[in-house]
């Protein structure tokens, strides 16, 4: 099937009352392909959500690549929060992908906004984190929050299972406030 061809609203699912997803698989990957001779194909997605309303966000997650997936986010998105790992060669993927969300900006979405920076999988006590805390914060990059490494995280993705309790939970918890604040500014 091509991508964009089954609408997405055959795709949502009921999470919890309140919380719809549009669930994917590894096998979204494939749909790159389809895209690559397709005409307006940095669009699909955009047109896709043009068809939903009553929805207070909308967060597309995307792998950690430059491809065209990604850059239908780009294209469909208002802000961008960008997660990365404390090291010099993801910091370097950061700066990457930063440089793509100016030429997207500047290209095809002019409204697109980078709202910050999640810094996951922290551990303190390492010499390269904190060398790595320290770049980003010369850069002066709007730092949403830091999550801590922890075995809590593995075993509720293994499991399926959401954060609901612990330090990692109340670090997400303080990060989505923080987003939520600041989407609240810029209206």
């Amino acid at each position: 099937m091509q991508p964009g061809t089954l609408p997405i609203t055959d795709i949502i699912r009921e999470y919890k009352p309140g919380l719809l997803i549009a669930p994917a698989d590894i096998a979204l990957s494939v749909s790159e392909l389809g895209l690559i001779t397709r005409h307006g194909r940095e669009n699909v997605l955009r047109r896709s959500l043009d068809d939903l309303t009553g929805f207070d966000y909308c967060l597309i997650d995307c792998g950690p690549s430059l491809g065209l997936l990604v850059v239908n986010a780009l294209t469909a998105a208002k802000y961008v929060i960008a997660p990365t790992l404390p090291t010099a060669l993801d910091l370097r993927g950061l700066k990457l992908f930063l440089d793509s969300v100016d030429i997207v900006k500047k290209n095809l979405n002019p409204e697109l906004q980078l709202m910050g920076i999640i810094i996951c999988q922290y551990q303190e006590r390492l010499k390269l984190h904190q060398a790595a805390m320290r770049d980003l914060e010369h850069s002066r990059q709007n730092i949403l929050g830091v999550v801590n490494r922890s075995v809590q995280a593995a075993v509720s993705i293994g499991s399926g299972e959401p954060l609901t309790g612990g330090i990692l939970a109340e670090q997400y918890k303080n990060i989505a406030v923080k987003v939520d604040q600041w989407q609240k500014n810029q209206r």
